[in-house]
């Protein structure tokens, strides 16, 4: 069993094992504020994400495909688009993160719930299954996404339900 060092120098090999670890922890961090920002409406989170000449595609089913251009239009836009809803959650699984000196890719596949009404208002729920085609850029030591192409995958509707957890024995009054 090798012993590990201590004070020594990384080797070459360890030195890049080691730049990638950390370049994908930082673009998982990137995809993570993207959902994060989207669920808590936080235009300044979605900002972050994308560079000032980023392209943003999204084919959102039937045929429909809507395009923003920027940094800037596209957190002000999903903002918008994501008050349609009275509540929504993403959720993504396990990113295939490619890395080449500053430049990346990432595919993620995910869902989302999107709500579109309180509960006690018939309201009704679409679940989506996602897919996001990225390109990053290491700009300025952050990375940030210049390319997503997102995909509706598919779709069911739900009726949506108010939130009841049952009364726990020696706990609820």
């Amino acid at each position: 069993m090798n012993e590990p060092k201590t004070g020594a120098p990384l080797t070459p090999h360890e030195h890049e094992s080691l730049r990638l670890v950390i370049a994908r922890a930082e673009i998982r961090s990137v995809l993570e504020r993207y959902f994060f920002g989207l669920d808590a409406r936080d235009e300044n989170a979605l900002h972050s994400c994308f560079s000032n000449e980023a392209y943003y595609e999204a084919n959102t089913g039937q045929g429909r495909k809507i395009v923003f251009n920027g940094a800037s239009e596209i957190a002000s836009t999903l903002v918008r688009l994501m008050g349609r809803f009275e509540a929504t959650l993403h959720l993504t699984a396990s990113p295939f993160i490619s890395i080449e000196g500053n430049r990346a890719t990432a595919d993620v596949f995910g869902s989302a719930q999107l709500c579109f009404a309180k509960p006690t208002e018939d309201g009704h729920v679409l679940v989506r299954g996602v897919r996001y085609r990225d390109e990053l850029e290491k700009v300025d030591g952050y990375w940030r996404i210049t390319r997503r192409v997102h995909t509706t995958l598919w779709q069911y509707n739900a009726s949506s339900v108010e939130p009841f957890v049952p009364s726990a024995n020696g706990i609820d009054k």
